[in-house]
């Protein structure tokens, strides 16, 4: 195997979300969700979900912030859940039960979260897992919801949970630093710059891939000639513009919100050579390239921004399945309706609830203990497994008394003994129509040798 496996041919929507955004840029985004309706009623919009069938409803809890800085955090949420919803629901729901996904608001506060998931926790049943908790909330819902043998598969990108020994915590997407080693790796190795310049938000949304991004160059010997920090959302950056400019640099690595960027990197093109720029992860969606491409203008953003995020070439079962749920439900999603196609964050939340709900029908329980085991004897390969794309197809061959492996929208999954799976990343360039074309893909191995 060669350490870049070049895609050819295959086109995708865009194919990231976002770990964090601006809270102005994410109540827009929350509002858009809804249909536009007001940020007061997100909490019983997410809590009407899924109504209770004739043999009552099983309850998976979607962890996401309505307020603050991570509001922005509903969008990716209804973007796996409600094409999930209608997946297992429209199967026949789980052994019988209809699928209720109840939200726990955490407020962009851990202290919130917990609050609003001891509320939830309190007043709800039949709760066979969650979806999250985030990078904010996972200091308090981890320790909580391990302690209640509930099962979280979780977006918290942070290190301290490479060696998680909590037995009811999962994690499909791999850290931050990891997509930030990526990030050099392709800058380095195969577009052989040798200058480049860091340019990152100072809020922590923004700072997940650049401890990353340090580790991977320091491990490439490539030189950083400029390292800059942004405080989000003031009306001039010109002074760091031209320190970066004066320090020449052949690529930009960066992570910002969109509101950020779009001013700085305007004021770049206007004062200098905008040279090309690679985004961490969390900055392909609609509401990072849009302001960005009104700057600077949308043939440019189209040809200087190189998108590095987490995940593999489509696996068409899993993948047409998400697809068409997408557009089954695309009336309570953020338009366009493409960001969300094969997009890691959608295909991680989507995956999150099939699996669960999976697990349940194979552990014939709705005892959560019970679902958390058969998570990895329902994903990891295993002699005399048959492979299922979809939710409907794992169903029905449980039910011949069959051994399954699911492999969904992120592709095939082997946990670690940690409970973490290590996948590649995709590198993707933004067309006219907003689709992301995958022109190669960078090996988990590629990526481990620079940590």
């Amino acid at each position: 195997m060669t350490d870049i496996d070049h895609v050819r041919g295959r086109s995708e929507a865009a194919r990231k979300g976002a770990r964090r955004r601006a809270a102005a840029a994410g109540l827009a985004v929350l509002a858009a969700t809804l249909g536009g309706g007001a940020v007061a009623g997100a909490a019983s919009a997410h809590a009407r979900r899924g109504k209770s069938g004739s043999g009552g409803s099983v309850t998976i809890f979607s962890v996401t912030a309505l307020t603050g800085a991570d509001s922005f955090e509903a969008a990716y949420a209804a973007s796996g859940e409600d094409p999930a919803l209608y997946t297992i629901n429209k199967a026949g729901g789980i052994l019988g039960h209809q699928l209720a996904i109840k939200l726990i608001d955490t407020k962009s506060d851990p202290a919130d979260a917990l609050t609003s998931a001891q509320e939830a926790l309190g007043t709800t049943s039949n709760v066979i897992g969650m979806q999250g908790p985030d990078s904010v909330a996972a200091p308090t819902l981890v320790p909580y919801f391990n302690g209640r043998r509930i099962p979280m598969i979780a977006t918290a990108g942070e290190s301290v949970y490479d060696h998680n020994k909590d037995a009811y915590f999962w994690r499909m997407l791999p850290p931050d630093p990891s997509n930030g080693e990526a990030m050099a790796y392709w800058a380095v190795k195969h577009d052989h710059y040798k200058r480049v310049a860091l340019v990152f938000g100072s809020d922590p949304d923004s700072q997940g891939a650049k401890p990353g991004v340090v580790t991977g160059m320091k491990h490439l010997h490539a030189k950083i000639v400029s390292n800059i920090t942004l405080t989000p959302d003031q009306p001039s950056y010109r002074t760091q513009v031209a320190s970066v400019l004066a320090s020449h640099p052949q690529v930009i690595l960066t992570g910002s919100d969109g509101a950020t960027a779009a001013t700085f990197f305007g004021e770049m093109q206007q004062l200098g050579k905008l040279p090309p720029v690679i985004p961490d992860e969390s900055r392909e969606n609609s509401n990072y390239w849009s302001p960005i491409s009104k700057a600077i203008g949308s043939g440019t953003f189209d040809k200087q921004f190189t998108f590095i995020a987490a995940g593999n070439p489509p696996v068409n079962g899993a993948t047409h399945a998400l697809y068409r749920a997408i557009h089954a439900v695309g009336s309570k999603l953020q338009k366009p309706l493409t960001q969300w196609e094969g997009n890691p964050f959608t295909d991680n939340n989507y995956d999150t609830y099939i699996i669960l709900a999976l697990a349940a029908s194979a552990a014939h329980s709705l005892n959560p203990a019970k679902v958390n085991a058969w998570i990895p004897r329902i994903t990891n390969p295993g002699k005399g497994k048959v492979t299922v794309y979809t939710y409907a197809a794992g169903v029905k061959a449980l039910k011949a008394g069959k051994h399954i492996r699911y492999v969904g929208a992120l592709g095939p999954l082997t946990w670690d003994k940690y409970h973490n799976f290590y996948g590649s990343e995709a590198v993707q360039k933004l067309n006219k129509k907003q689709l992301v074309k995958t022109v190669a893909v960078i090996p988990a191995s590629v990526i481990e040798k620079l940590g």
